[in-house]
């Protein structure tokens, strides 16, 4: 199979991750941190280590601020719905957000009335800085989303500025990293987002059931997990403090293992983003000139993207497309919305989606030149 849904996760681990998942399924499988005995300690202190590698590949100073949760959207709840509401307050996000972000504003909006509004775009789909400065200072924002990557299209958003214009306002800042962590170079600040969200089993190659967040900006949300963690047992409320107030239940201590290793083996980020650049530009260089078929954006910097590329067909629809690759050629692409609904707007797609196509550490310039082979027939 030639397998181009990366963005969707890395289905293909160094063989060390491999190895590793199965070493501390068999030996470490215990409830970290709640025993005395050896391999209880040790899961504990293999937890704390992962903390340390996921604030070292952010650049963030403080490993206690990372926390764990089973993925990605777990984490998006557990700072959207902790974060403090009231009626009317206006919050921004960018059109590309992810339904992991989306679908909890829309409830917390019902919930609590909230005023949800999109970061402006230009014609192309970049965010306008500039009518999001001013939009800032005109209507306050009480909270700002904006992913590092979209899914959709690899549009590497201007986050850091977002940022700025953002906290000059007052505003608290979420952003979805998923799409980011061993992919693009991320360096966190005394000026970074209030929240950073990741994913263990996209970029940077560990399993799934990895994921979590990091608190940048002093702001802690009230947990909305409760549970057992075996800290202060006898107390009814969460911890107030440490990691144990927002991880509840048992710990997965193989697959936070398993990631660390990925963390230890993952290649530079930016040999990593210039290598899906170019791959991406090839694939477009072998389909220039093709009529048949239409990309998202049309005028793609490939300096603010990664490797990931949405198009149509004109003879097909997207799903169309995607069953034929996969039942007639063994190639795997992502077809439909990729859960992120506000894009499709954008782009005019909003009746059938698109194909995604997204590179990964495996991909190979000889499979992206059979797909282009491929595509030219379809079209």
């Amino acid at each position: 199979m030639i397998y181009l849904d990366y963005a969707a996760t890395s289905y293909i681990k160094e063989e060390c991750v491999y190895q590793e998942m199965d070493r501390l399924f068999r030996t470490m499988s215990v409830n970290a941190g709640r025993g005395t005995y050896p391999a209880s300690r040790q899961a504990q202190k293999l937890i704390d280590e992962t903390r340390a590698q996921i604030a070292s590949q952010t650049g963030w100073y403080d490993p206690s601020d990372v926390y764990f949760t089973a993925s990605a959207t777990q984490a998006c709840n557990i700072v959207l719905q902790g974060l403090s509401w009231e009626q009317g307050d206006i919050v921004y996000l960018s059109p590309y957000e992810h339904n992991a972000i989306a679908r909890v504003m829309e409830t917390l909006r019902l919930r609590y009335k909230l005023q949800i509004r999109l970061l402006p775009v230009d014609g192309n789909g970049y965010i306008d800085l500039e009518q999001t400065r001013q939009l800032f200072r005109t209507y306050a924002p009480k909270a700002v989303c904006a992913m590092m990557v979209s899914n959709v299209t690899g549009y590497i958003l201007p986050v850091k500025q977002i940022t700025q214009y953002a906290h000059a306002a007052g505003a608290v800042v979420i952003s979805d990293m998923a799409q980011a962590l061993g992919i693009v170079p991320v360096e966190l600040t005394k000026d970074a987002p209030d929240f950073i969200i990741f994913a263990g089993h996209k970029g940077i190659g560990g399993p799934f059931g990895t994921g979590g967040f990091i608190v940048c900006g002093g702001k802690m949300p009230e947990p909305v997990l409760y549970g057992g963690n075996g800290v202060d047992s006898r107390n009814l409320q969460m911890p107030l403090t440490g990691s144990a107030r927002y991880e509840a239940g048992s710990s997965n201590a193989p697959a936070i293992g398993a990631l660390k290793k990925a963390l230890e083996v993952l290649p530079d980020p930016r040999e990593t983003l210039q290598r899906e650049q170019h791959q991406i530009a090839l694939l477009q260089k072998e389909l220039h000139g093709q009529r048949g078929i239409c990309f998202y954006p049309a005028h793609r910097i490939q300096e603010q993207f990664t490797g990931i590329l949405s198009f149509r067909l004109r003879r097909y629809t997207p799903e169309e497309t995607a069953d034929i690759l996969s039942a007639e050629y063994d190639i795997a692409v992502r077809s439909g919305y990729h859960c992120a609904p506000y894009v499709h707007d954008i782009y005019g797609t909003g009746d059938t989606g698109t194909v995604r196509v997204s590179v990964g550490r495996y991909t190979t310039e000889e499979e992206l030149i059979r797909l282009a082979e491929v595509l030219h027939k379809l079209c």
